[in-house]
């Protein structure tokens, strides 16, 4: 029964779109990740995407879509990961873009 249980959550894990796993390992000041799970983000409150909206109008970027913008998906994704802006700015560029689709995917998404 335990064995059941753990296969469905790691099926759960490898199909949420907001669990970002990395090509290869990545290892940021001494510790290696192999994924981000964004997951967080479907707790964020209105509040807190006005913040993420002031932290990226302060690094000078402008846009209309500003979900589509890797900065703004950095500050997101450090909001709901606790991990710095620098990390997701220290990571290959396909691996952030496939933070800022899952990101932009979210806030997209008819759910």
């Amino acid at each position: 029964m335990e064995e059941i249980a753990a296969e469905e959550t790691e099926v759960e894990a490898e199909e949420n779109e907001l669990i970002v796993k990395f090509k290869k390992p990545f290892t940021y000041e001494g510790e290696t990740y192999e994924q981000v799970d964004l997951t967080g983000v479907e707790n964020m409150t209105g509040a807190q995407l006005c913040v993420a909206q002031r932290m990226y109008l302060k690094t000078g970027s402008v846009s209309i879509t500003p979900t589509l913008d890797p900065n703004y998906s950095c500050i997101v994704a450090h909001m709901v990961t606790k991990l710095p802006i620098e990390f997701f700015k220290a990571l290959p560029a396909k691996e952030l873009d496939k933070i800022k689709r899952a990101i932009s995917g979210f806030f997209f998404s008819d759910d």
